[in-house]
C-alpha cells in the first residue's frame, strides 16, 4: 500500500468531519509541496472516496438543524474536491461520474452557504454600495443560526484588506448592524457560538471602528472571556485608547495568551504595561509553545502536562520543552507520552512530536545538547 492510500484510509476511520478535514489538509500540504507522488492506483482510490463522501453527506445534510455541523462537512468536501484538481492535470482527467457528481454536489453547497456567497460577492468582488449592503443585511435578518450569521464577520476578516474603501454610506449600515448585533450578543446566554462571535467581532471592529464599537468593546471586556479580550484589547489599542490595566493582567497570567499580549503591547510602545511578574524569557517562551500547540493543526487542545527544560544556543537561543497530551490529533505511539517542542528568542515555535524517550540522555544537560544536534 502506498504512502497516499494508508493516510486515505486513516482519514476514512476519522471519527467526525472535523477529524477528516484535518488529515485533508495534511494531505494538500504533502501533495502542493511536492513531497508525495500519486500511482494510477491512488487517483482511482481516492476518486472512488470523494464519490463515497458525496453520498454520505448526501444521506446527513437533510437531518441536520447545526449550521456548524453542515459547514465541517463542507469544509472536508471542499478539501476532497481541491485535492481533485491537484490529482489530475485537467477536468478532462477526472472519471467522468466523479466530475458530475462533484460538480453537482457543489451547487447544493452553494445553496446552503448564501451567507458566505453574498459575503463574497460584497467584500470580495468590492460590491460596497449602500444598495449592496443593504441586501446582505436583509438577507443576514432571518437568519436564526448564530453560527450561520457570524459567517458575516469570519468573511469581513477574511476581505479586512478592502474594508478602508467602503463608501461611508454603506459603511454607516454596516457598522450600525454590527453594533446592533454586538449589543445583542451581550445581552444574550454566551453560547459557544455566541463567544465566537463576539471574538471574531472584536477583531473585525479594528478594521472598521467608530465611537460606538469602540464602547461596546469596552463593555465585552467586563465578560471575562480570554479570547474575546484579547481582540478587545487589540482593537482598542489600534484605535489608540486606553486599555484597563486589570484587563492586561488577567490576560498575563494566562499562558495561553501571555506572549501574544506582551507582543502586542511591544507593537504599540506599551510593553512597560505588561506585568513584571509575568515578563520572564522562560514564562513567555512556555506561552508560545502552548499557543502554538492549541492551534488546530497541532495538538488543537492545550497539553495535559508541560515542563521546562532548558536553553540552548544555536545562532539563535532556544527554550526547549517537553509535554504530554492526549489529543486525537497525535498517533498512538505519541499519545500521553512525553513529546519535545521549543520556542525561539527570534519567535520560532515549533514540534514535530518527536518522543523524549528516543532523544533523553543521562543528564538533562546532555538531553539539550543532544536535542540541539539532532533536531533544531
Amino acid at each position: 500500500m502506498t504512502t497516499f492510500l494508508s493516510m486515505l484510509q486513516t482519514m476514512k476511520q476519522a471519527q467526525s468531519y472535523h477529524e477528516k478535514a484535518q488529515f485533508t489538509s495534511f494531505f494538500l500540504n504533502n501533495l502542493e509541496s511536492n513531497r508525495m507522488k500519486l500511482t494510477a492506483d491512488d487517483k482511482s482510490a481516492y476518486a472512488s472516496v470523494v464519490l463515497e463522501e458525496i453520498a454520505a453527506a448526501k444521506e446527513i445534510l437533510p437531518v441536520l438543524t447545526s449550521y456548524k455541523e453542515k459547514d465541517s462537512i463542507f469544509a472536508f468536501l471542499e478539501q476532497l474536491f481541491f485535492i481533485i484538481t491537484l490529482c489530475y492535470a485537467s477536468p478532462a482527467d477526472v472519471p467522468k461520474d466523479t466530475l458530475d457528481e462533484v460538480m453537482a454536489f457543489r451547487l447544493t453547497i452553494n445553496k446552503e452557504r448564501f451567507v458566505e456567497n453574498e459575503v463574497d460577492h460584497v467584500f470580495g468582488d468590492d460590491h460596497h454600495s449602500k444598495y449592496e449592503m443593504e441586501h446582505l443585511i436583509e438577507l443576514l435578518t432571518p437568519v436564526k443560526d448564530e453560527f450561520q450569521r457570524g459567517q458575516l464577520y469570519v468573511g469581513m476578516l477574511h476581505y479586512k484588506d478592502k474594508l478602508g474603501v467602503i463608501p461611508e454610506d454603506a459603511k454607516a449600515l454596516l457598522t450600525a448592524y454590527i453594533a446592533d448585533e454586538f449589543r445583542r450578543y451581550l445581552e444574550a446566554e454566551l453560547t459557544e457560538d455566541v463567544i465566537n462571535c463576539l471574538e471574531v467581532m472584536s477583531d473585525v471592529c479594528g478594521y472598521i471602528f467608530n465611537d460606538e464599537l469602540i464602547g461596546l468593546l469596552y463593555e465585552a471586556l467586563k465578560l471575562g472571556h480570554a479570547n474575546i479580550n484579547f481582540y478587545a484589547l487589540s482593537t482598542l489599542l489600534k484605535a489608540g485608547k486606553c486599555v484597563p490595566d486589570e484587563a492586561i493582567s488577567v490576560l498575563a497570567e494566562d499562558l495561553e495568551y501571555a506572549s501574544m499580549v506582551y507582543g502586542l503591547l511591544e507593537q504599540h510602545g506599551q510593553v512597560n504595561r505588561f506585568p513584571s511578574e509575568y515578563s520572564g524569557e522562560e514564562y513567555l517562551a512556555k506561552s508560545s509553545m502552548i499557543r502554538w500547540l492549541v492551534y488546530p493543526t497541532e495538538l488543537g487542545q492545550l497539553p495535559d502536562e508541560i515542563e521546562y527544560l532548558g536553553k540552548v544556543k544555536k545562532k539563535e537561543i532556544y527554550h526547549i520543552f517537553r509535554f504530554k497530551s492526549n489529543s486525537n490529533n497525535l498517533d498512538e505511539e505519541t499519545k500521553d507520552q512525553w513529546l519535545v517542542g521549543w520556542s525561539s528568542e527570534e519567535g520560532g515555535t515549533f514540534s514535530n512530536f518527536d518522543l523524549y524517550a528516543d532523544v533523553e540522555q543521562k543528564t538533562v544537560d546532555k538531553t539539550l545538547k543532544y536535542i540541539k544536534r539532532k533536531l533544531l
